[in-house]
């Protein structure tokens, strides 16, 4: 947010890592996700109200899906679930 306050980019592209990591460790339907989805959801309603003062508006997606395997979370398949992403725009 720093830099987005000091320097006003034309636009900013944020990766926020942590829900990816703990979705391939665990699996996107365990519940173990859910303190990280919580949390991204907290940094979100922080960061998001804030870039749209600045007069930034905000997409927010994903870089892919994922499925459930035996030993966590997995994505690569053809299947919807890997393929299909979330696109939110907030203006």
């Amino acid at each position: 947010m720093q830099i987005a306050r000091d320097e006003l980019p034309q636009y900013l592209i944020v990766q926020i890592g942590n829900t990816d990591k703990i979705f391939h460790q665990f699996g996107p339907s365990s519940p173990e996700v859910t303190p990280g989805v919580r949390e991204m959801d907290e940094r979100l309603s922080r960061m998001v109200p804030e870039l749209l003062t600045l007069g930034y508006r905000v997409i927010i997606n994903a870089d892919h899906g994922q499925h459930d395997t035996a030993t966590g979370g997995s994505h690569g398949s053809d299947d919807d679930m890997d393929a299909l992403v979330d696109c939110t725009w907030v203006q």
